[in-house]
């Protein structure tokens, strides 16, 4: 039984045959870069860099090197203990945030990010609504799922309750939305799973005065689009747009 048979028998067999279909159905050897190896030797320019993982490619040295170091420190990096690390990506993530932003949460995916954001917002205002975009996708937790494209999240309902759509890059449309029951707005600064789409100029500035007249939080989901990916640290910052939360991810653990 092959490699791909193994996976498709044991972990996926669809996603084993999306691969066959697009020619893929490699094993991955060796890489290094934007370079893919398979065990043949032939090499393949990676353009999917692990869906916005990689920002400096695969393998690079001074990551291999820093993770090395890490490990045979031999330092815990469990609770109850603190970790120097865990402390000094904070104080650099306060530094690079746009506005006030000078607190972090750290946690395992962006997918589970998107879910906390959504229980801080209820936290901090006591209202459950939330206000997103058609067209959104935020990840696959259940919370996630709810306030993302519904056409994505058929097979899983029923979500959460409280959610209200809106046409992405509309800010009219999402200021005519608010109830006494909204507590937060999610949007991305740039979709990404609709194709890369970039909203109208002073969408997000307008989205942030909005939300600042209605006391509504402004939660930018820049988890694919920041970290540099469009030539500045986060997509909000070509707006000088400040939200209440910024999230990010991808990149920022990838590496």
């Amino acid at each position: 039984m092959s490699f791909f048979d193994n996976y498709a028998q044991h972990v996926s067999r669809p996603y084993v045959d999306f691969l066959r279909r697009f020619g893929m159905d490699f094993e991955a050897s060796r890489a290094s870069g934007a370079v893919v190896e398979d065990r043949n030797g032939r090499k393949y320019i990676d353009c999917i860099g692990g869906y916005g993982n990689l920002n400096v490619g695969h393998n690079h040295p001074q990551v291999i090197e820093a993770m090395v170091r890490a490990l045979e420190a031999g330092r815990p990096f469990g609770w109850p203990f603190i970790s120097e690390a865990h402390c000094q990506l904070a104080e650099r993530l306060a530094g690079l945030a746009p506005g006030g932003l000078d607190c972090c949460l750290i946690v395992n995916s962006g997918a589970e990010a998107v879910d906390s954001v959504l229980k801080l917002a209820r936290l901090a205002t006591g209202r459950s609504g939330v206000i997103c975009c058609h067209g959104a996708w935020h990840g696959f937790t259940l919370g996630a799922l709810s306030v993302s494209e519904p056409e994505m999240c058929r097979s899983f309902g029923p979500l959460l309750p409280g959610v209200c759509r809106v046409p992405y890059g509309d800010a009219r449309a999402a200021a005519e939305a608010i109830s006494p029951e909204v507590g937060a707005i999610i949007v991305e600064p740039i979709q990404s799973e609709s194709g890369a789409v970039v909203p109208p100029a002073s969408y997000l500035r307008d989205l942030a005065a909005t939300c600042v007249a209605s006391g509504v939080l402004l939660i930018l989901d820049g988890i694919k689009s920041g970290m540099g990916k469009t030539g500045k640290m986060f997509a909000c910052e070509f707006e000088q747009a400040e939200p209440d939360v910024l999230l990010v991810g991808k990149s920022l653990g990838g590496a």
